[in-house]
């Protein structure tokens, strides 16, 4: 069987008990489950084949360091975590909503006034990461979760990293998603608050269209698309949607860094948006 049933339904990991697996990434497994009271939580743990690597490990315990390090509305809260029988693990609330990737293929694009409130709270997620010192570095609708309320909140943390430390991989390996990777971050370029913005845009071109601003027959031809084709408009495909809010899109994925707006907040201040604030 496969990585998804590691670990049974009724197993116990760090007291919290496990329903069923939910989905999975390149470096951890996650299960939903609940605690003691019968509250949904979501489990992550990281893939068996990764236990005992030391890179995959302090990528894992650094996800962990940045969650709690950031407090905001729209940034995923950490439950609990710890090891368990020498796998780290993270809990976190689990959001019946799921992520905007599936809701997006569940039902297609949004209208504009929540595509406006997903830029408000991803943004305002965004911006709190970035006064932290922290670059999330792999910003995409799998990776945006919903509440029951329809808020967004920014989750999966795994690749965040402060500005300035040294990367953690080989030299050569391209982290990130490459659908929604900036153009300089393809070249292997110094990640930075600008790559986020670009990922962000690419992310709110996804909620409007329903579809990546870029796709090809192969990995290669999409990250050529990023580093020559220009940006496609929303408004072609979606006419119905505000001018404004089109522009700001265009405008987070300009192909230089020095040409966007100058962080995620500006980025909503183009569309007429104002940003989610973290709490006082």
């Amino acid at each position: 069987m496969g990585t998804l049933d590691t670990i049974s339904s009724g197993a116990k990991v760090g007291g919290y008990v496990v329903d069923a697996p939910i989905g999975e990434g390149g470096a951890g497994v996650v299960y939903r489950g609940h605690d003691t009271a019968g509250t949904p939580v979501a489990i992550k743990v990281l893939q068996p084949r990764l236990v005992g690597v030391e890179e995959a490990q302090r990528r894992f315990m650094r996800e962990i360091s940045a969650m709690g390090r950031v407090q905001h509305p729209n940034v995923v809260r950490v439950l609990a975590s710890g090891m368990d029988e020498g796998r780290p693990f993270l809990v976190t609330p689990y959001y019946a909503g799921g992520s905007l990737e599936s809701r997006v293929d569940a039902r297609g694009p949004f209208g504009s006034e929540t595509i406006n409130r997903l830029l408000a709270e991803v943004a305002g997620a965004l911006d709190a990461l970035h006064t932290a010192g922290l670059v999330h570095r792999d910003v995409k609708p799998s990776n945006v979760f919903l509440a029951p309320d329809g808020a967004a909140v920014l989750g999966d943390l795994g690749l965040v990293r402060a500005s300035g430390a040294s990367m953690l991989t080989q030299a050569g390996a391209l982290l990130g998603t490459l659908d929604y990777l900036a153009p300089e971050a393809i070249l292997g370029e110094e990640p930075s608050a600008a790559g986020d913005v670009y990922s962000l845009a690419c992310t709110l071109y996804v909620a409007a269209t329903g579809r990546p601003p870029f796709t090809g027959p192969n990995a290669m031809a999409v990250g050529v698309a990023h580093l020559e084709e220009p940006p496609p408009d929303a408004r072609a495909t979606r006419p119905d949607l505000p001018a404004v809010l089109c522009a700001a899109i265009l405008a987070g994925m300009a192909k230089d860094p020095a040409e966007r707006p100058a962080g995620p907040g500006a980025l909503a201040a183009l569309a007429g948006v104002a940003t989610s604030s973290s709490p006082a």
